[in-house]
């Protein structure tokens, strides 16, 4: 049972009657036993929670930094009117408004609809909490509260800025298609169609048999290869967790060191107090410059590769997720600039991991735009999460739930099961694309032992995020310290630039930008490499 405000006034008047008019033991009696009588016939007449039908939807989907509703249907099913508050109870990660209690009074056999706006800041499922019911007499002196557990929770996908990049690179794509349909031999090796030769056609293209059946002369049209695979190979391990300047996604407020609004395992996915920034790599912070990618924040290289593979229709996601812990403040809105394929940062640090998947995003919406199909795993010591067999309009929304509840592991990267697991999702020749990071220690000690392995079979392109500080700390010359410093950023950059050749030299593809740059910069190489026909 419990009592209202109302029963400390009564008690309190009470008293005050009970000292001008009856100052005795027994009017002190007299009172309390009214007080008491009238708290009990109250809370007797309140309304009975088994009374109430609650409902909301089991599962909610936002995009992270994005604003949802989610509704409690209310419903009484009794013969009594309903008096109290509500309470719908959330994570501090999903930013619920409003916090306060929601008044209910309803009539018998009426409902009501009560509406949460939640705001999830990371990705990943924020389950609910339990629903608080205090039902009050009508009297408003005491009642009953009672908690329901009603099963729901709301899943924040990843916030995807480089949307518009994307639209204007399916643009491009539908463009390669026309051209080369109607152009010339040799960009594109699927053959598309006849037509009539006309002077200017390379005369290696006139199909001599069709020519032989028909009146004219016929050539043969080519298109870029449809149907090809593409393998993406998200890196879940400990270098995934480093902190890079720039990252394109949604980060609100300030959080306790080690619990953040969006994970249920205390980790963080944009925070170096989760995970990462604490760790260290041959004695420098894992999160700055030893997880950089090879090469100055700005360079990429890219080797042309392709080809393609089968998969399973099949959609999982074993990503870490559930309840989040601390968070607070209103999501900060980023925005894409279509122009020059640069997106705007946040303001804020980010992961590796997210500007992969920012860009692992882009590049399955392009590959499904083109007709190829795409197979997604993120891979630490094991499988965190899958996609297979994915093409057309269902990619995107795939890759989304796949990829919402995955966070960096606290573990060195299986490279060897990696590639393993990599070899049987892709049976025959593909585009492997592998998000990674290109620490020299890292690639030396477990990448270049097992790369060989890959492309002997497949294309492989290694895709890495840098830190634009890095090369700004390089470039800072000053002062004596930033002298130092940028001495210290020099020998960093001259070893990513040595692992990019190493790389390049064995056939890999390495493309490393920043990680508002890279989805863009990915994109343009799937389309080269498309062009030219190795995809």
């Amino acid at each position: 049972m419990v009592v209202t405000g109302r029963t400390a006034a009564l008690a309190a008047a009470a008293a005050l009657i009970v000292m001008l008019a009856a100052p005795s033991p027994a009017g002190v009696l007299v009172a309390t036993a009214l007080l008491l009588a009238l708290i009990a016939a109250d809370a007797l007449t309140a309304g009975r929670a088994a009374q109430l039908e609650l409902s909301r939807p089991a599962l909610t989907v936002v995009r992270a930094g994005r604003e949802t509703e989610v509704t409690v249907t209310v419903v009484n099913t009794g013969a009594r009117t309903i008096r109290g508050r509500l309470w719908d109870d959330w994570p501090a990660g999903a930013h619920a408004r409003p916090v306060a209690a929601h008044r209910l009074r309803l009539p018998p056999n009426t409902k009501v609809r009560i509406t949460t706006r939640l705001t999830p800041a990371q990705r990943g499922d924020r389950v609910a909490g339990p629903i608080t019911l205090r039902l009050i007499g009508p009297l408003g002196l005491a009642g009953r509260q009672v908690r329901r557990t009603v099963p729901a929770r709301v899943r924040a996908l990843p916030p995807f800025r480089s949307e518009r990049i994307l639209v204007s690179k399916v643009k491009q794509v539908q463009h390669l298609e026309g051209r080369n349909v109607v152009n010339m031999r040799g960009q594109g090796s699927e053959f598309d169609s006849f037509r009539e030769y006309v002077a200017g056609d390379d005369v290696r293209a006139i199909d001599w048999r069709a020519t032989a059946r028909a009146a004219d002369v016929l050539v043969r049209t080519w298109r870029p290869e449809r149907n090809r695979h593409v393998l993406m190979v998200l890196d879940t391990g400990r270098a995934s967790a480093g902190r890079v300047n720039g990252t394109p996604t949604v980060r609100t407020g300030s959080h306790p060191a080690g619990r953040v609004g969006g994970t249920g395992s205390g980790h963080s996915p944009g925070t170096a107090e989760g995970f990462a920034g604490n760790t260290t790599r041959n004695g420098t912070a894992a999160g700055r410059a030893e997880n950089t990618a090879a090469g100055r924040a700005d360079d990429t290289a890219a080797s042309r590769t392709g080809n393609t593979a089968s998969g399973h229709a099949e959609t999982t996601a074993q990503g870490r997720t559930g309840d989040s812990a601390g968070g607070t403040g209103d999501p900060a809105a980023g925005r894409a600039d279509g122009y020059g394929y640069r997106l705007e940062p946040t303001g804020t640090d980010g992961t590796r991991l997210d500007a992969n998947i920012e860009a692992a995003l882009l590049l399955g919406g392009l590959a499904a735009a083109a007709g190829d199909t795409v197979d997604l795993i993120a891979y630490d010591r094991s499988v965190r999460a899958e996609v297979r067999n994915a093409a057309g309009r269902g990619v995107q929304p795939k890759l989304m739930h796949a990829l919402s509840g995955v966070v960096p592991a606290l573990v060195d990267t299986d490279t060897g099961g990696l590639v393993r697991t990599a070899i049987r999702y892709a049976r025959r020749r593909s585009l492997v694309v592998w998000f990674t990071s290109l620490d020299g220690a890292l690639v030396e000690e477990n990448l270049l032992p097992v790369l060989p392995v890959l492309t002997a079979r497949h294309r492989v392109l290694l895709v890495s995020v840098t830190d634009a500080e890095l090369a700004a700390a390089a470039g800072a010359r000053s002062t004596a310290a930033e002298v130092f410093t940028a001495a210290a950023a020099e020998s960093v950059l001259a070893e990513r630039a040595l692992v990019r050749e190493t790389l390049r030299r064995r056939g890999v593809g390495v493309i490393a930008a920043t990680a508002d740059r890279l989805p863009g910069l990915l994109g343009d190489e799937y389309l080269e490499l498309k062009q030219s026909g190795a995809v």
